[in-house]
């Protein structure tokens, strides 16, 4: 027979290491820096594409004022809707739903890893020169790099969680 004490402590376990196990939320990874983000995201995984509707979370943005401009874009731009048929549309305020493009796993631009891209085709209005790579570093969890197709450049970090 089992000790009592012996269940107890294994759900506390359990409790304690679940918010451990399914990592930081989007809030703790606002905070952190991107020496962090790109720890995390080289640790990430191609294990399992978002399907489904996303929230997202800018954690930083390129130019003067990151983090406030982050801020800024976060309250426009709310997630992406990946429908598993290796597309998916952004979500913007207001439930607009626009800027439809493509999913697939490629090379990834920091490390020559597998990455989800998302690729914008050359004619979109807004995104035509972004290329976007994400990783999942939680279960229901991606980190993503915004580069400038052109320049090469880091544009921004962000994270999507699943619903």
């Amino acid at each position: 027979m089992k000790h009592p004490c012996a269940s107890l402590a294994s759900l506390a376990l359990i409790a304690f290491a679940s918010p451990i196990l399914a990592g930081p939320p989007a809030n703790a990874l606002r905070q952190s820096t991107a020496c962090d983000w790109e720890a995390q995201f080289r640790q990430g995984t191609v294990d399992c594409e978002p399907v489904g509707t996303t929230r997202s979370t800018v954690l930083t943005a390129d130019g003067r004022h990151p983090r406030m401009k982050a801020r800024l874009q976060g309250m426009i731009w709310k997630g992406k809707t990946f429908p598993g048929d290796g597309t998916f549309t952004n979500r913007w305020v207001g439930g607009i739903a626009a800027g439809t493009a493509t999913l697939h796993v490629e090379t990834s631009w920091l490390d020559g890893r597998d990455s989800f891209v998302l690729s914008y085709p050359p004619d979109a209005p807004v995104f035509h020169n972004v290329r976007d790579e994400l990783r999942q570093i939680a279960p229901n969890r991606w980190l993503g790099r915004s580069y400038d197709i052109q320049s090469g450049k880091l544009k921004n970090w962000f994270v999507l969680q699943g619903r």
